[in-house]
């Protein structure tokens, strides 16, 4: 048996180079770890370095997978989302039940104007078009009770004349853009 020197198979130099290759799913992995300044957030953070010019000019191949504190952040984004619309939705399945039907609740412009008249919604959300239904609305009494009747009429008509019901609906509905339409104020129904 005889020896082979290693320059008759391989060239021997120094070089430079990482002390173990780390993988994740299968693809090599670097993982980048930083310490925020006080008084910076993780997404003014983030968005920096988006904004990197190195960044922008990774190669296709590379891809980004958040981990730490960002993909804890990413799944809590992810989770109220999912819970916002699971809340919208059962409000929704609230005033289907309320209203008998799965179209009359979209097409309340009150409760509309209402939701878009939120602090949170002003600017974000406009009424369109015009009136969808006309109903009626009325206070429950007591079947023959007209001096009651007499008195929610009265009470209804006093707040027309001295204004305060447009000022509830301004108050309310104004900063979505509400105008009430045709039959607005109200003319209360005779007491029988």
């Amino acid at each position: 048996r005889a020896l082979v020197p290693l320059n008759s198979v391989a060239s021997v130099e120094m070089g430079q180079g990482p002390s173990q290759i780390d993988r994740f799913e299968r693809k090599r992995k670097v993982q980048i770890e930083a310490s925020l300044r006080q008084g910076v957030s993780l997404g003014d953070a983030l968005d920096a370095v988006h904004r990197l010019p190195a960044y922008k000019s990774l190669p296709k191949s590379v891809s980004e997978t958040p981990s730490g504190d960002v993909e804890i952040q990413a799944d809590i984004f992810g989770g109220f989302l999912g819970a916002m619309g699971a809340a919208v939705m059962m409000i929704y399945a609230v005033l289907v039940l309320l209203f008998s039907g799965f179209v009359h609740p979209l097409t309340r412009r009150p409760i509309l104007a209402g939701f878009a008249a939120q602090p949170a919604n002003v600017g974000k959300l406009k009424l369109v078009g015009g009136t969808f239904s006309t109903e009626n609305y009325g206070v429950g009494l007591k079947k023959g009770n007209t001096d009651l009747c007499t008195k929610v009429n009265d009470a209804i008509k006093a707040m027309i004349s001295d204004g305060s019901w447009q000022k509830a609906v301004d108050a309310n509905l104004g900063p979505a853009g509400f105008k009430p339409g045709a039959g607005n104020p109200p003319t209360p129904a005779a007491c029988s």
